[in-house]
This record gives C-alpha cells, sequence and structure tokens, in this order.
C-alpha cells in the first residue's frame, strides 16, 4: 500500500499536542502585572500577559522558541527555550534601563522653549 501526501489528507488534520509553558515576572521582590509575554517559533507567534500576581501561561507545540518580555519602563529581556512534549517553566526579573545601553527612554523628549523677542520700543 503506498502512503502518500493523498492519503494523508484523506486521513484529517494531525494533532500536535501543546506544552504548557508557564512562570512569573518580577522586579526586585515585586510581581509584576501586566507584562507581555511573546513567543515566537518560525512564523508563529503566542502572546500572554502576566496577571494580577506576574503568573503567565502559554500552550506552545514542540520547539525552538524566541522569548521576549516587555514592560513599559523596564529593559526587555531575551532568551531561547526548547519546549517538549512536558511542561517548561521560567521565571523572569525585569531591570530598569541603564543609561547608554540601548535601554528605553525614561521619558518623552523635551524641547527647550523658544527665547523671547525682545519687543521694540515704540515712541509715541
Amino acid at each position: 500500500m503506498r502512503f502518500d501526501a493523498v492519503a494523508l489528507c484523506l486521513l484529517g488534520p494531525v494533532l500536535v499536542s501543546a506544552a504548557q509553558y508557564s512562570g512569573s515576572v518580577r522586579a526586585a521582590d515585586q510581581f509584576i502585572p501586566g507584562a507581555t509575554v511573546t513567543a515566537r517559533n518560525g512564523g508563529a507567534k503566542v502572546v500572554a500577559y502576566t496577571n494580577e500576581a506576574g503568573r503567565y501561561t502559554l500552550d506552545l507545540i514542540p520547539g525552538v522558541w524566541e522569548i521576549e518580555i516587555e514592560m513599559f519602563g523596564f529593559a526587555p529581556l531575551h532568551a531561547k527555550i526548547d519546549v517538549g512534549d512536558q511542561p517548561v517553566s521560567s521565571n523572569w526579573t525585569l531591570e530598569m534601563p541603564r543609561a547608554g545601553r540601548g535601554g528605553a527612554p525614561a521619558g518623552p523628549a523635551v524641547q527647550a522653549a523658544p527665547k523671547a523677542l525682545p519687543v521694540p520700543n515704540q515712541s509715541t
């Protein structure tokens, strides 16, 4: 019996099991709610946000995933993880960006106020 792509199509979709990837995000001794956790694998992208306790959970298929943790006011974190068929956990600690190290700016740029022009003398 010949098994090819046509036979595979007739069998229906192939189910791939996902493993749970979870953990926490903190800064110093405080858990951070609302941090963005993004996982990328090729063209696949999965995003989660930390809850009020700083915890997140993603369901990822097996493979190597690029993970990015972002939160306004903190330097982003990056790592690669290898997901198999068992749950994986990672805990992250955010830090404030350091000046001159490519971190996010502390706030919007402020322009100097324009100098006032002298008022000409008006003789009456």
